[in-house]
């Protein structure tokens, strides 16, 4: 099953056993769950402990089998770890396109590395700590990559060092931050 899919299953599945339980929660004890769960609360009260209850089940380990969980957990697990998997891919996807879209434009400036390394800087301040120190981590292990002697645009190792900047760069700012740079533009 295609990972979109995945979360619209476990979206729908998830709407279901909510609906049930809302639907056999009648809010009174003679209820089938009512009379498990007493919920005597009104309607708006009780969706919202349905709701959480749906939640707590869902997440709850039934089972464990050769310490492997089985039940509501590792269904969540799964359906969270494709979810995952398929927005890293996208971004990967969208990172290489405007990397591919702007190295012409980086290339045309010989003070790209300035601007790009002051744009980061500047938008990390506001970031926790672990953040920043992460990203002037990666900035300094990639500058120290900085191709010897002056610039040279048609040379292909200062397009492989700019493409590592843009990079850096979105990861660390975001798409809309780099694409306001001179030239720039996102696909």
């Amino acid at each position: 099953m295609p990972p979109n899919r995945w979360i619209i299953f476990l979206a729908v599945l998830c709407g279901d056993i909510a609906a049930l339980a809302c639907w056999l929660t009648t809010g009174e004890k003679d209820g089938a769950l009512g009379t498990i769960l007493t919920l005597k609360a009104d309607d708006p009260w009780r969706g919202i402990v349905v709701g959480a209850s749906v939640l707590v089940l869902i997440r709850s380990k039934l089972l464990n089998i050769k310490d492997s969980p089985a039940g509501g957990d590792y269904v969540y697990t799964l359906g969270r770890d494709v979810a995952i998997q398929d927005v890293n891919s996208k971004w990967s996807v969208l990172r290489t396109a405007f990397q591919n879209r702007n190295i012409t434009a980086a290339l045309a400036d010989p003070q790209f590395q300035a601007q790009i390394v002051a744009l980061i800087d500047t938008n990390i301040q506001a970031r926790p700590d672990d953040f920043r120190a992460r990203a002037t981590t990666v900035i300094a292990t990639v500058t120290s990559k900085r191709p010897p002697g002056d610039f040279d645009a048609a040379n292909a190792v200062w397009g492989i060092y700019y493409r590592a900047l843009i990079g850096v760069a979105l990861d660390a700012c975001g798409p809309e931050v780099v694409a306001s740079l001179a030239g720039f533009a996102w696909p």
